[in-house]
């Protein structure tokens, strides 16, 4: 059913042999086919569900373990594929194999690998113990990785270890290495990973506070080799997720008080010395008694702090950050109750930037309340310092005024903060205003185009005798009278200036029916400036352009010649460009 050299070739080489021992150790369980779709379980440190389905093209798999999300084929997959193909009689078809197993809700494949495994096993039990130690032993010393972990597993066995024994081993499985090349580190961490699984059997035979002293300690270890290793691409996901997991469980294992409990979820939750860190309080599932506590104990601290503000500028980013901190989860228990009010409260005590107390601001609005808008848009303008802060005030307060019935300084706001930057999109706003208050201003888009082409004449540089013009509105003029259908000024304005394409090939569009010509031109500027990009993907752009114009002008009935004689000018033009040439031999053949 699987091709295996497709899945040697997908999968790691230490995946393949990974999957491979899980598989003869019988670690794959409720395995199930149905039609081309094998379902099954792999058991581990956890349990985690696999799916492979055989299409016609590569084996679509997938894991629910962490790896997964970077590895191709992980070792979860591999021990399942092998685990049917094992399963599947060899003198049978693919395609009887898998109706027959299909139709018999796979009892066939599991009665077969029973069997097997039956079979392997009463072989092994008559050979002589010696022997099977000489086989065991020939196939650990041709492994480095499972020489370090029978290695372990004697030294388990073997010792009544201590909290100082298992930390050793800890520091083993993660030596600290300055690893860069991806594969090297993939090799790391799927040696830890194994080693790990003898490991968390020590750690589990220790009572429940060493388990939690080892198991904080695993963690510190893994931050402290990450700052060598170059794991961009997160092999050590799997690992990170099994630690993070047992001292989750070893947490709720603990007879602390719940005050004990509450204080240490307050101690790390924002541990910035750890980069690997379950997220606290969410992972640690806190009975509802910690979690009351623990927001009792946020509320104390962030009025402490809010009452320290430093005086040296250097320590008011730390302090800022703590304050955001012991508020986030208060923010969210005040948005899960409802209570908009106790947010912004929490919001204003932790706010320090005008945009924070314009956030607070819309909180207000949100819930009809503008009178308090008002108040925290007061605090956002003293926050204010730079054009865009202000800016961001005066779009704010036109909200404001409006919810205060006073459209009169709504529109004086927004007319003035327009005048002080026009442009199309501020045009486009005032005219929302409009409707928004139902109140018209008499000759709008007369001021509008007044102001835009006073904004956008030449300044001269005194020095240099250089004039120049923002492109920005040059292309806001030209979508305004394409907007307030002013065809024939935007045609001149066009004539004169560089506009971008986007808006060039929007005129060319709108008067393609009545000035075919121009049209034509507008597209050939266009076509021009693709074309000097001089790649593959321009020249097949600016194909699918003239593409676009032959239909246009074919369905304004406009004269033929006129194309033709766009694609014979950009043919002498470009006729060095060897790609764009066979591009237009194929399309346009016709035309030259």
């Amino acid at each position: 059913m699987f091709n295996l050299e497709e899945i040697k070739e997908r999968a790691e080489t230490n995946s393949f042999k990974r999957g491979l021992e899980l598989h003869l150790k019988g670690h794959v369980s409720n395995l199930s086919i149905d039609g081309r779709m094998v379902k099954a379980t792999v058991v581990g440190q956890q349990k985690y569900q696999v799916s492979l389905v055989q299409n016609d093209g590569p084996i679509l798999n997938h894991c629910t373990c962490p790896a997964s999300q970077y590895q191709n084929f992980c070792k979860h997959c591999v021990a399942v594929a092998l685990s049917v193909e094992g399963g599947i009689p060899e003198n049978n078809s693919k395609t009887d194999n898998v109706k027959k197993a299909s139709n018999s809700n796979n009892k066939n494949v599991k009665v077969e690998k029973d069997d097997k495994a039956e079979r392997l096993l009463a072989f092994l039990k008559e050979k002589p113990a010696h022997e099977l130690a000489d086989l065991l032993m020939g196939y650990i010393e041709n492994d480095k990785q499972e020489w370090k972990k029978w290695q372990l597993k004697l030294e388990i066995g073997q010792s009544n270890l201590s909290l100082g024994d298992i930390k050793k081993m800890i520091t083993k499985a993660l030596p600290l290495k300055s690893i860069w090349k991806y594969r090297e580190v993939a090799s790391y961490f799927d040696q830890a990973e194994n080693l790990f699984e003898e490991i968390f059997q020590a750690i589990n035979g220790q009572n429940i506070q060493t388990q939690w002293k080892l198991t904080l300690h695993a963690i510190e270890r893994l931050n402290k080799a990450l700052e060598r290793v170059d794991d961009s691409g997160g092999y050590r996901f799997a690992l990170e997720n099994m630690l993070c997991e047992k001292l989750v469980t070893s947490f709720n294992q603990q007879d602390w008080t719940d005050e004990l409990k509450a204080q240490w979820l307050l101690k790390h939750m924002h541990n910035s010395n750890l980069d690997l860190f379950p997220r606290v309080p969410e992972d640690f599932t806190p009975t509802q008694a910690v979690e009351q506590r623990l927001l009792e104990l946020c509320h104390e601290e962030l009025i402490s702090l809010s009452q320290k503000r430093p005086k040296k500028q250097d320590d008011l980013f730390t302090w800022q950050w703590q304050l955001r901190s012991h508020a986030e989860p208060l923010i969210q228990q005040a948005i899960n109750d409802n209570n908009w009010r106790e947010q912004c409260h929490l919001l204003g005590i932790t706010a320090h930037q005008n945009h924070d107390f314009i956030k607070i601001s819309q909180i207000c609005l949100d819930n009809n309340d503008p009178f308090d808008a008002e108040d925290w848009l007061i605090k956002a303008q003293k926050y204010s310092h730079t054009d865009v802060e202000k800016r961001q005030c005066g779009q704010h307060k036109i909200k404001v005024l409006i919810a205060l019935d006073k459209n009169t300084e709504a529109w004086q706001t927004a007319w003035t903060l327009f005048t002080e930057k026009p442009s199309f999109r501020g045009f486009k706003s005032l005219k929302k205003l409009e409707q928004d208050i139902g109140q018209y201003e008499t000759e709008l888009s007369q001021k509008v185009e007044a102001l835009l082409i006073k904004t956008s004449q030449p300044a001269s540089s005194a020095n240099k005798k250089v004039s120049f013009i923002s492109p920005f509105l040059v292309d806001d003029i030209l979508d305004f009278y394409l907007d307030q259908k002013k065809l024939t000024e935007a045609r001149q304005w066009a004539k004169q200036h560089k506009v971008s394409h986007t808006s060039l090939i929007e005129l060319a569009n709108q008067i393609i029916g009545s000035h075919p010509t121009e049209s034509v031109e507008f597209y050939h500027r266009v076509l021009k400036d693709i074309i000097s990009r001089a790649n593959n993907d321009a020249y097949q752009e600016a194909t699918n352009l003239m593409i676009k114009l032959e239909t246009l002008l074919t369905e304004n009935h406009s004269e033929e010649t006129l194309f033709q004689q766009l694609v014979q000018t950009i043919t002498k033009e470009s006729k060095q460009k060897r790609n764009l040439m066979a591009l237009v031999k194929t399309h346009f053949a016709h035309c030259l």
